[in-house]
């Protein structure tokens, strides 16, 4: 996994991530873990990517995927 989490989780559903507002936006990807500062937290990598970097042209939080999408989906439900 490519940004594994810091604490084996008992359940999937405890695996959240946050956006990594540390990197420069058109590098950024997500992150899951413990979250920093109370960032906001979503369900899954790609539901993070797109509801954090909507405009992010490099496509960089989609290739930081274990399993990247070929095309930069536009929604939640374009990620199977």
């Amino acid at each position: 996994m490519a940004n594994a989490p810091s604490a084996a989780p008992s359940a999937l559903s405890d695996v959240k991530w946050y956006p990594d507002y540390d990197t420069p936006y058109d590098e950024a990807t997500c992150l899951s873990g413990g979250n920093p500062n109370g960032r906001p937290t979503y369900a899954t990598q790609g539901e993070c990517c797109i509801k954090a970097y909507p405009d992010q042209t490099t496509g960089a939080c989609f290739a930081g995927m274990a399993t990247a999408p070929s095309a930069a989906p536009s929604s939640v439900d374009d990620i199977k």
